[in-house]
Order: structure tokens, then sequence, then C-alpha cells
């Protein structure tokens, strides 16, 4: 472990390329979504304005747990979509960015066929 940084945090750009890297996805567009489990219990809570006055008081409380991450194919930009050839850029940027490209091309040739 690094002495120096010992937090490591992922973006999710990061969390595909890694995912795509280690299933061998190097086209395409994929979702990820994250699967959650929610459940439900009683707890007592220690600290709460009756606590001294009640130590049985318990209340609905909720559980989430996250069991994994998904990988969806899609075939559109959107959100948490990425596309497995620019795996650092959201495919949602990746879609814009190409699509202005054309047009500055398109004005680059326009201003060279003028000169």
């Amino acid at each position: 472990m690094n002495q120096v940084n010992s937090n490591i945090e992922l973006t999710w750009p990061q969390l595909a390329k890694i995912i795509f890297d280690a299933q061998g996805i190097t086209t395409g567009l994929w979702q990820i979504a994250v699967k959650i489990r929610f459940a439900g219990m009683n707890m007592q809570i220690a600290d709460g304005p009756s606590a001294p006055e009640d130590p049985t008081l318990a209340v609905p409380c909720s559980l989430t747990a996250i069991e994994g991450i998904a990988l969806f194919p899609v075939n559109a930009p959107g959100l948490m979509i990425f596309d497995a050839a620019q795996t650092l850029t959201p495919a949602s940027k990746a879609a814009k960015a190409t699509a202005s490209k054309p047009r500055a091309v398109a004005k680059k040739t326009a201003a060279r066929s003028a000169a």
C-alpha cells in the first residue's frame, strides 16, 4: 500500500475502462449499472429524544447493500453509457465531440476551397 496516498478513488469512466480491459471489450456502447439490494429492520437508536426514558425504543430502519456492477450493451449514448473505444470519456460527451467535428472540418475545407 502506498503510505503517501492510501485512499484510491475511481471515477465511473475509470471503472468502465477496468471492466472493458478485464472482459476484452474494445468496441460498442455499454451502460454501467449498480446492483443494489434493499432491506428493512427495526433497530434500537441509543441517542434520541426518548432514549434515556425508554432504552427499548426501536424504530424502522433501512439497509442498502451494493451487490455488484453490471454491464449492458446499448445502441445510443446516454447516462452512465461508455464507448469501449473511448473508455475515459462518457459516450454522451464522445457523441457530442464527434458530432461537432464534421462541422469544423467542413468549415476548414470551405476556407481552403475559397483560397
